[in-house]
C-alpha cells in the first residue's frame, strides 16, 4: 500500500484482508489484480475488508499509474516521423527512447508505435496503402 494513496485515504490499513471487490469474492490476489488491470484508471472499486473481527467496506479510487511507454508519443512528429513508403510513423531509438524501454533487444533502430491503414479514394485506380 502506498502511503497517502487512495487505499489509505479510503481507510484501508496494512494487514486488512480483502474479502471481495465490487461484490465478487476474492480468494487470491488474482481477482483483485484483474479488476484493477482492466480498470480505465478513472473508476472506483468497492472493497469488503476484514480487520480482526470487523467486516468493513471501503470505496477506493483507482488511479492509473503512468507507464514509461506512454511517453513515447512525446517523440512523435507527424512530419518527421512519417515513413510514407510503409504508411507508418516511426520513432528513432535514441538514448532517451531506449531509457524508456529497458527491455529492448537492440538499442538501435526504429519503433513503430502505431500503424494506420487507409486506402486512396475511389477516384484513384490504385489501392495502395498510405
Amino acid at each position: 500500500m502506498i502511503a497517502g494513496g487512495p487505499a489509505e485515504a479510503a481507510g484501508v490499513h496494512i494487514g486488512d484482508v480483502i474479502d471481495s471487490i465490487d461484490g465478487h469474492p476474492v480468494d487470491s490476489i488474482l481477482p483483485v489484480a484483474m479488476r484493477l488491470f482492466t480498470s480505465n484508471g478513472d473508476e472506483r472499486v468497492t472493497l469488503r475488508i476484514v480487520r480482526g473481527e470487523e467486516t468493513l467496506r471501503a470505496d477506493v479510487a483507482v488511479i492509473a499509474q503512468p507507464h514509461a511507454v506512454d511517453r513515447l508519443t512525446d517523440f512523435l512528429d507527424p512530419e518527421s516521423s512519417l515513413i510514407a513508403s510503409l504508411g507508418v510513423l516511426g520513432i528513432a531509438i535514441t538514448d532517451k527512447v531506449a531509457a524508456l524501454l529497458p527491455s529492448l533487444r537492440a538499442p538501435t533502430g526504429v519503433i513503430v508505435p502505431r500503424a494506420r491503414r487507409t486506402v486512396d479514394p475511389p477516384t484513384s485506380r490504385s489501392s495502395r496503402v498510405t
